[in-house]
């Protein structure tokens, strides 16, 4: 299939953590597009063990090379207002996917949610709370060919390539009570970026000018037509 999508939601997620007491839910009331959206609960210490406030995609295998596009459309909760330390631009609502090595090398090898890598890139992955209305966040980007030889928390691990990746969603701080809903999620291995959905553009109004352009060429015409009545008129007198 061409372009095939696989962070359908919500078939392609795991909405479920652990044992016990779930903090994600599918929810009905708070739809997108008519349908409904992931929501993350707030966690609480004893209640429920999903302490990262995290709902994970599906294990999808990849290689070097590959072009990787995920999208998500992002809600937070609308009255809530951020009480942590942290700069607020750092929490909120996040997409973020994880690479892993061969099952059973070390932790992960790398993220791309920009912690502890890189501020700017941390912040595009983020929907900050107090933001008002859905957003969308977008990963695009391929799959390095690097050699790693350590996992992101620096535990040595056989020489070893990026083999799987996981898409995921949570809530930053972990701590904060605010809810947050997701949305609209895709995921797409070597896109072709000829088909839908990247085709799939609506079509847009012309600008002003031309419109207006066209209008007063109009007009103009109208008024030619209307003397060379009058003219032919006059003649057959």
């Amino acid at each position: 299939m061409v372009n095939e999508n696989l962070a359908r939601m919500p078939q392609d997620w795991h909405l479920t953590y652990g044992e016990g007491k779930q903090i994600i839910a599918l929810d009905s009331e708070v739809l997108y597009d008519g349908k409904p959206t992931i929501r993350l609960d707030p966690h609480v210490d004893g209640e429920d063990v999903n302490i990262y406030r995290e709902c994970d995609g599906t294990w999808l295998s990849v290689k070097a090379g590959d072009h990787i596009i995920a999208k998500a459309k992002i809600l937070v909760q609308q009255d809530y207002v951020y009480t942590g330390s942290d700069p607020p631009q750092y929490n909120g609502g996040r997409l973020g996917i994880d690479f892993t090595a061969p099952t059973g090398i070390g932790n992960n090898i790398e993220t791309v949610d920009g912690v502890p890598h890189d501020g700017v890139e941390h912040v595009a992955s983020m929907v900050n709370w107090g933001t008002k209305g859905w957003k969308q966040k977008t990963w695009d980007f391929i799959v390095p060919d690097t050699i790693f030889t350590a996992d992101r928390f620096g535990n040595p691990i056989p020489p070893t390539q990026i083999t799987q990746i996981v898409a995921w969603l949570d809530v930053r701080p972990a701590t904060e009570l605010g809810k947050v809903w997701f949305a609209d999620t895709e995921l797409y291995i070597n896109p072709d970026l000829t088909f839908p959905p990247f085709t799939d553009v609506p079509p847009t109004e012309p600008p002003a000018e031309i419109v207006n352009s066209g209008l007063m060429l109009g007009g103009l015409l109208f008024l030619v037509l209307c003397g060379l009545i009058v003219l032919l008129g006059g003649g057959k007198k």
